[in-house]
């Protein structure tokens, strides 16, 4: 194996899978905001923190702070600059 990858008969390099987490559960418990909204407001600890929510965050689907929908507004903005 060489740096994660092995490599098959024919020379080509083949990627070692694993079944284990990317992170230990205690790293996704401390990325992941606590809001029960979609965090529009600074009163948020993520949208105070200047963070993006995530996935693994307890706020709504319809999030306004996620990346998504937070690149959508710096397009806008980029495209009303003229």
């Amino acid at each position: 194996m060489l740096h994660g990858y092995y490599k098959l008969d024919d020379m080509k390099l083949q990627p070692k899978t694993t079944d284990l987490p990317p992170a230990p559960e205690a790293i996704f418990e401390m990325v992941r905001c606590q809001c029960k909204s979609n965090c529009t407001s600074n009163r948020r600890s993520c949208k105070r923190k200047n963070l993006p929510c995530t996935d693994l965050c307890l706020c709504s689907t319809n999030c306004d702070n996620d990346e998504d929908t937070l690149n959508k507004n710096r397009d806008s903005d980029d495209d009303s600059d003229g």
